[in-house]
């Protein structure tokens, strides 16, 4: 019996050891508040508030080439153009730069 109890204490001791030499750091606690990471566009998911704002840009471009303010106009198409580079493309804003184009090349040589 008393080798029984000698061999326990004997693996008690080892345990110990072993977790004190062993020991691993503690994780580092998490950060007070975790800044949200933005989520990048995707095709599927278009940005609303750039689409908006592309075609507001757009409106203004028309209303600039029908007072025939050319290089307002195709600066309007160009800040559009940054916001949804497809919007460009369709063939209402290919007249509208196509026409700005046209009266400023009109304007240079009357």
């Amino acid at each position: 019996m008393v080798l029984l109890i000698a061999a326990a204490a004997a693996a008690a001791a080892g345990g110990a050891i072993y977790a004190a030499v062993h020991h691993e750091p503690a994780p580092p606690p998490p950060s007070p508040q975790p800044t949200p990471t933005p989520e990048p566009s995707t095709p599927e998911q278009p940005v609303v508030p750039d689409l908006v704002a592309a075609a507001t840009w757009r409106e203004k471009a028309v209303a600039a080439c029908k007072a025939e303010q050319w290089r307002d106009c195709l600066t309007d198409l160009d800040h559009a153009r940054a916001l949804d580079p497809d919007g460009d493309d369709t063939p209402e804003v290919k007249a509208t730069r196509m026409k700005a184009i046209e009266g400023i090349t009109r304007k240079r040589n009357p």
